[in-house]
């Protein structure tokens, strides 16, 4: 079986390696995947989008990533994995906007309260890329 585009196996683990990982939404959620991100890998880089500049500058006073965006666009760049933890209403609008500049390797996921508006609203603007997440 081969591995999916860009991506190479570490043949030991048999585990994909996320070099960069962008979560939209510095909330509850979006911050407790941040921090066990930063717990468990200190190879992986993380990125957190919000709009709120102080809230982000909080986010980098604690360590809680390794950058923070105001503009989805550069907070998507580059991404091996995409974690919207967002309100359901404001996914759709992000995924329209990250969708045209994301790599073909990269995973999309969310952590919506709820599926079925979801994934009817993101499969068609990010297609196979978009694997729906919680509940």
């Amino acid at each position: 079986m081969s591995s999916p585009a860009g991506l190479e196996a570490d043949a030991s683990s048999g585990k994909y390696p996320l070099k960069r990982i962008a979560i939209f939404g510095p909330g509850l959620i979006g911050g407790s995947i941040a921090l066990a991100l930063r717990s468990r890998s200190s190879e992986t880089s993380v990125t957190i989008w919000g709009r709120k500049p102080e809230l982000l500058r909080e986010i980098l006073r604690r360590d809680l990533a390794d950058a923070v965006e105001i503009d989805p666009i550069l907070a998507a760049r580059g991404a091996d994995l995409v974690v919207i933890c967002t309100p359901v209403g404001v996914m759709e609008e992000i995924a329209k906007t990250i969708a045209p500049h994301l790599e073909p390797h990269v995973l999309v996921t969310d952590a919506g309260s709820v599926k079925n508006c979801v994934v009817t609203k993101l499969t068609p603007l990010l297609g196979a890329r978009f694997l729906g997440g919680h509940p």
